[in-house]
């Protein structure tokens, strides 16, 4: 059986997440919901190991990634503020996975600003946080829970929406007056199934927030898939695929996506040199 810890968690983003759950849950079965969850399945998977990872996943939702990762043969541990979310990611295990796959999933509710506290001593081979830096107000304190729970020469995947995609974005809508805000406005990025605002990203802003980490792939998500009829994508979706796989890692695209992918390694004894940086110098010799 998976294990389902229920924790106290802070109230609003409990209830804020738990009653959307429904509604994310249906748009993710969508083609434009389910697109960018294949995107950085794809993405992410080519720059695995092939052993066993240990993996923490933050934000877990409908556990999509979870299920996939825990399918190919990894341990998944599951945090989500939303016990709603969490109960339907269970469901979708039990009824989409073999017995097996089903036990290496764990969950835990909870948020991002608690995991030193859920797991003081330990770190993971894989951490994913996708599609949740940007709903919580100090994103300092989610760098660097992030960094924390990310192994020596372990694998960090971040996934946040991309404020320099916008305008093009609203543009190819018809929408003309946001895409013309778009340019200048603030980065916010506003979320229909959860009704918050949410922070937007460029490039060069999250690779600031992540310095500490080696770029080992970086790739835009939904290129054109969100510039086109929603029909097109329903009856083509293989070939709309094949077509964001093949420009997402282009340069010249990779500022126009809805969302940017950024996967990163740390180096071997950064927690140590964190260690020695911390540590005070010792006393001045007498005599």
């Amino acid at each position: 059986m998976t294990c389902v810890i229920l924790r106290a968690v802070d109230a609003p983003i409990s209830r804020r997440f738990d009653k959307g759950a429904l509604a994310f849950s249906e748009y993710l079965r969508s083609p434009i919901g389910r697109i960018r969850l294949d995107l950085t399945w794809a993405q992410l998977r080519a720059h695995l190991p092939t052993r066993r990872l240990d993996v923490l996943d933050v934000g877990a939702g409908t556990g999509d990634l979870a299920m996939r990762l825990a399918h190919a043969g990894h341990v998944v541990t599951m945090v989500d503020p939303s016990a709603q979310l969490l109960k339907i990611s269970e469901d979708n295990a039990h009824a989409l996975l073999a017995p097996d796959a089903v036990k290496r999933i764990h969950r835990v509710q909870g948020t991002v600003e608690e995991l030193p506290k859920l797991w003081p001593n330990k770190t993971f081979d894989l951490v994913l946080c996708h599609c949740v830096v940007e709903y919580i107000a100090d994103e300092t304190v989610v760098f660097r829970n992030l960094d924390l729970l990310t192994k020596d020469e372990g694998f960090l995947s971040i996934v946040v929406p991309n404020h320099e995609g916008h305008a093009l974005r609203f543009g190819a809508r018809g929408m003309l007056k946001q895409a013309i805000e778009a340019l200048s406005a603030p980065k916010v990025d506003p979320d229909l199934a959860f009704g918050v605002q949410r922070r937007a990203y460029d490039l060069a802003t999250l690779e600031g927030r992540v310095r500490g980490l080696e770029p080992i792939g970086i790739y835009a998500q939904r290129i054109v898939a969100d510039t086109m009829p929603e029909s097109v994508l329903q009856d083509d979706y293989g070939t709309v695929l094949s077509l964001e796989t093949a420009m997402a890692g282009v340069e010249l695209y990779r500022r126009l996506g809805r969302y940017l992918h950024f996967i990163g390694q740390k180096p071997a004894n950064a927690d140590l040199a964190k260690t020695s940086v911390r540590r005070p110098p010792p006393p001045p010799r007498r005599g």
